[in-house]
């Protein structure tokens, strides 16, 4: 679980936080914002899990499914165009390990990615810290 890879660099996950309520799943740049949104998550009383993939071909998806939370809700963060990136092979792949994971996903979306002032974009396309925390906490009351 958690343990097996916390800070083990040879490993193609990274664990960098650990917490009963989800699972946020990111690579690259996104790691800044994805673990201030946990601590704002946490501040609401929600604790999150936050494993970073070193890699993304092959994904490690066993290694990923014995990281995830215990409620196993998942969200998979990452700036690329929608439909790009790794969340729907990660998904389609989980859900042969873990039928019972709830897995979503934030990304740029599909139309035209406009340019500007970065944190102004996280904001506007739901990557900042405060929106990845709203987001989870919508997800989070919705179930419950």
């Amino acid at each position: 679980g958690f343990e097996d890879c916390l800070w083990n660099v040879d490993n193609p996950v990274v664990a960098h936080r650990s917490g009963d309520d989800v699972t946020l799943i990111t690579y690259g740049v996104l790691l800044d914002n994805v673990m201030k949104a946990a601590e704002l998550l946490s501040d609401n009383g929600i604790e999150a899990t936050v494993l970073r993939l070193t890699r993304l071909s092959d994904l490690p998806v066993a290694t990923i499914a014995k990281s995830v939370s215990s409620n196993k809700r998942i969200v998979v963060l990452e700036e690329i165009s929608g439909q790009c990136g790794i969340c729907q092979e990660l998904t389609y792949e989980l859900q042969k390990i873990c039928p019972e994971c709830r897995i979503s996903g934030i990304d740029l979306g599909k139309r035209y990615i406009s340019h500007g002032n970065i944190n102004t974009l996280y904001a506007h396309y739901g990557l900042s810290p405060e929106a990845i925390k709203n987001y989870v906490m919508e997800a989070h009351q919705n179930e419950n």
